[in-house]
């Protein structure tokens, strides 16, 4: 849609930009040094870089330098490039050997609530994906993180689902639809986990890593059944990228329908 590209979508994240290039100082080599800050509602004292803002910063400032062409001007484009050289690196650090992304550059580890800001860069943030050189490193952060929860705003399910981690997106699939409050007749009343009933969140996150599960799409290729038991079936029809619609039927093993992409489109099909 060029039209809502160029009339709202390009205005306001240029608006969300010259905040942090107005706001946030640069350090001795011209990086961009985001604090003051916190990691979400986790840590919040001398915390400098935090991965959601700068795995975010990432991640949508390439996703508007791939707008196609009449949508964006060469301001446009030569600006986002110039915040892109700036920004600092995703953080990470060291686990057992094993390099993982991290919740910050730096920061005091006081925890002040219940969240995982390092796997931002796996979700929302897509960074790290199944589609992704850097696998590994998020499917690394997963088993190293500090809070495994499968209630309320976590989202441990759809992070597994997008590292392939089939039996832990499952586990969490299913914890979660046994999540229902016992006082309320309607089973969908979840919670009260982290702070109301009926639970927004825990829904919202059951339904995405369901959908996670069956199927993810990354520049330009749509990947099926990326963590979906083998021994389950499901039926589906999903909108991918440019207006395309996704369908298929697995069951037993095997494809009873052959998946198929409608539309014009160039999208790449990987199951």
């Amino acid at each position: 849609d060029k039209t809502f590209a160029i009339d709202t979508l390009i205005p306001i994240a240029n608006e969300f930009l010259a905040f942090y290039t107005s706001f946030f100082p640069r350090n001795a080599e011209g990086k961009l040094t985001i604090t003051p800050t916190h990691a979400l509602e986790m840590y919040w004292n001398n915390v400098v870089n935090d991965l959601p803002n700068v795995a975010g910063l990432h991640y949508l400032i390439g996703q508007l330098l791939q707008l196609p062409k009449g949508c964006t001007t060469p301001d446009n484009v030569r600006q986002w490039k110039g915040l892109q050289a700036i920004l600092p690196p995703v953080p990470t650090r060291l686990i057992d050997g094993k390099r993982v992304f991290a919740a910050a550059e730096k920061f005091d580890p006081k925890a002040t609530n219940a969240e995982n800001p390092e796997l931002y860069a796996v979700f929302p943030f897509a960074l790290c994906h199944v589609g992704a050189r850097n696998l590994q490193q998020g499917i690394d952060t997963y088993f190293a993180r500090n809070l495994k929860q499968m209630h309320g705003w976590a989202q441990d399910g759809q992070q597994a689902a997008r590292l392939g981690l089939t039996e832990e997106a499952k586990a969490n699939l299913i914890a979660k639809l046994g999540f229902a409050n016992k006082h309320h007749r309607f089973p969908v009343i979840w919670g009260p986990n982290f702070d109301w009933t009926p639970d927004q969140d825990h829904g919202s996150n059951l339904l995405t890593t369901l959908q996670d599960m069956v199927m993810q799409s990354y520049d330009g290729t749509v990947y099926l059944l990326p963590a979906f038991p083998k021994d389950w079936e499901v039926s589906f029809r999903l909108h991918a990228p440019r207006r395309t619609v996704v369908t298929g039927h697995y069951k037993d093993g095997k494809w009873q329908q052959r998946p198929t992409l409608s539309g014009t489109n160039k999208l790449k099909l990987r199951y």
